[in-house]
């Protein structure tokens, strides 16, 4: 496309690569704030955790139907910028929440940042490149924004067996001492 330089092309790169994860680690957050903010007993976090992650996606689901249009009319710059100011704002009220209804309302914020910056994300990729490069674009987007397909992919899911077994011996060592 004219007018795209390659800084374009790696500024986008970039954010697809740390977009994703910005996504994703709210809801990993959210056991932390289970136990230490909201107090929440064990057998009623798998319930709210479920319900707070089906608010956001339905969130995300009528948030994503609206932005195509509304960046055509506004432009993709603003509306990529403010879904970051959308989602930094969650991301600093969600630890600050002190009951459930609190968790609920700043997760709806996170879901309609992150509706915001996915769908100017394959809206930014659909403009930069020209029809007979576009696939190769969307696959370097999605290699980039895909912990999957990294190159740290066995490393990562190492770490996340390590997490995910410290989790759980925290879990059941808790669940130990509640039921004496």
């Amino acid at each position: 496309m004219p007018g795209v330089k390659r800084t374009h092309l790696n500024a986008l790169l970039g954010a697809s690569f740390f977009t994703i994860g910005l996504m994703t680690l709210i809801g990993n957050l959210e056991p932390y704030l289970f136990n230490a903010v909201l107090t929440a007993p064990i057998g009623e976090q798998g319930k709210l955790s479920g319900s707070i992650a089906s608010v956001n996606e339905i969130l995300f689901l009528v948030a994503a139907s609206f932005i195509g249009a509304a960046s055509d009319k506004v432009g993709r710059r603003p509306i990529d910028a403010l879904s970051f100011v959308i989602m930094a704002t969650a991301y600093v009220r969600h630890p600050l929440a002190a009951r459930a209804s609190q968790l609920f309302f700043f997760r709806g914020i996170f879901a309609i940042g992150t509706a915001c910056v996915s769908s100017m994300l394959v809206a930014i990729i659909a403009d930069y490149a020209v029809a007979s490069s576009r696939g190769r674009s969307s696959s370097s987007h999605s290699s980039t924004s895909s912990t999957e397909r990294s190159p740290w992919r066995s490393t990562w899911c190492s770490l996340r067996r390590r997490i995910s077994s410290s989790f759980q011996s925290m879990i059941d060592s808790a669940a130990a001492y509640t039921s004496r």
